[in-house]
């Protein structure tokens, strides 16, 4: 059966001897899933633009405007209110450190009580009203999705 599971993709394969590894499979599955997500937001021109949540490292507010900064460095400039973004983003793993930016756990290197360091170098500091709730949604986030 197990070649007959990559024709349609299977991600796991449970003998029905085994019921007791279908918690570890949901478990994994959902690890490496959650983030192939894509959101689509207009651009300063109206043009909607498709953003891979997996490839995006953070939001953060510019003038009027929020900046979407990837990964790989590029940058998308959207409409829309960082309170809105970061409602839509957070059950995905992202979480607003300030009033200024939203930024992807995932990609946190380093924390400490008053900033974090992203993977990328950025340092960003952590706001007061932010301090507790960041550091349970992070330590929450890195036990059930860090390898």
């Amino acid at each position: 059966m197990a070649r007959q599971g990559y024709k349609v993709n299977a991600f796991r394969y449970i003998d029905k001897k085994y019921p007791e590894e279908i918690g570890e499979a949901l478990g994994a599955f959902f690890r490496t899933k959650i983030q192939e997500r894509i959101i689509y937001c207009k651009d300063t021109a109206g043009i909607q633009i498709k953003i891979n949540l997996s490839g995006l490292l953070l939001v953060e507010t510019s003038g009027r405007k929020l900046r979407y900064l990837m990964l790989d460095g590029r940058e998308h400039f959207c409409e829309g209110l960082i309170s809105e973004a970061a409602q839509s983003l957070s059950p995905f793993g992202f979480f607003q450190v300030q009033r200024s930016y939203i930024v992807n756990l995932k990609y946190i290197e380093r924390v400490n009580s008053r900033e974090i360091m992203l993977c990328n170098g950025v340092e960003i500091a952590i706001g007061r009203t932010h301090g507790r709730e960041f550091k349970k949604a992070f330590f929450r986030w890195r036990m059930l999705f860090d390898d």
